[in-house]
């Protein structure tokens, strides 16, 4: 068996990993992530029928599906941790995307900020998630011009950053914005595997 090395830099602050998958800039310890263009099954926020999960007055919430790389069904609903649980684990599965999907909760929308809690497929509530944070961002933009071009600072339960929907060269193109991540990292691995 043939095995190769490919050099990689790992960095923390949002699990960035420098092997040619993802183009990012670092530079003073601020990293810039291109993510790529955001396309959803349908730009239009729909209300959707919420499960009945105890400590959840909401019966319903504007949703979207959002691609991002990977799938995302985006809520506006203020949730604690333990319904985001709950009803992330219901709401996975529950989309119209032929996978199952992490589930956003935007919980606060402010002019320049929101705080979002994240269940991610197969994991749970996570602490922060860096394509929920563009995803969330990418809802509320096909929901209001007001989000396009400007820098949103996204704050999950541990961690935040900063993210852009970007219709750079793609004036016309609401519904599919280049999504750029910024935030604080640091190099916390260097070294070789074998692949």
């Amino acid at each position: 068996m043939d095995c190769y090395k490919k050099k990689i830099n790992v960095y923390s602050g949002s699990v960035l990993c420098d092997s040619g998958l993802i183009r990012f800039k670092y530079k003073n310890n601020i990293c810039k992530v291109s993510i790529g263009r955001a396309t959803f099954l349908n730009p239009i926020c729909n209300k959707i029928k919420i499960p009945k999960i105890e400590g959840l007055i909401a019966k319903t919430a504007l949703a979207t599906e959002v691609s991002v790389g990977n799938n995302h069904l985006v809520l506006i609903l203020n949730v604690t941790y333990n319904v985001a649980l709950l009803l992330g684990k219901k709401l996975t599965l529950r989309n119209r995307f032929h996978d199952s999907v992490n589930v956003v909760f935007i919980k606060k929308i402010y002019s320049n900020k929101i705080l979002l809690t994240v269940f991610e497929k197969g994991v749970g509530v996570t602490k922060s998630c860096g394509s929920g944070a563009c995803a969330a961002i990418a809802a509320l933009s096909s929901m209001n011009k007001f989000y396009l071009n400007k820098l949103m600072e996204v704050q999950f339960l541990h961690g935040r950053l900063k993210v852009i929907a970007s219709l750079k060269g793609n004036k016309c193109n609401i519904v599919s914005p280049i999504m750029c991540i910024y935030g604080i990292a640091n190099k916390v691995f260097e070294g070789s595997i074998k692949l």
